[in-house]
């Protein structure tokens, strides 16, 4: 609703998985297909939300079958930063964090 950069996700369908949810959500803002979810999440973020409640985040590594995305109502571009860069973009407060947080060397590149 805003010209900021917020991360891809959503909430959780009744008796969803957080992996179902996060395969659903990318498929329906981004037009991308989620081919692998890690079992665990990389990352929790804890804070409250636009609506001054409280909520918790949880971050995956997922794997997608290829960046064609398709721009929806929820998600009109993807972009990809490095954490030096955060403070230079209009960012949610979880993505600033997610950039404080972020260790590459936890990651698979392969």
């Amino acid at each position: 609703d805003k010209p900021w950069w917020e991360l891809p996700g959503g909430g959780l369908d009744w008796g969803e998985s957080p992996q179902e949810c996060l395969k659903r959500e990318i498929k329906e803002e981004m037009g991308l297909i989620v081919i692998e979810v890690a079992s665990l999440p990389s990352y929790y973020l804890v804070g409250k939300n636009m609506r001054n409640n409280w909520c918790l985040n949880l971050v995956f590594e997922a794997k997608v079958k290829d960046l064609n995305f398709s721009p929806s109502k929820e998600c009109l571009e993807i972009k990809f930063i490095s954490p030096e860069e955060i403070d230079s973009i209009d960012a949610f407060r979880t993505v600033k964090e997610l950039a404080h947080q972020f260790d590459s060397s936890k990651h698979n590149h392969g």
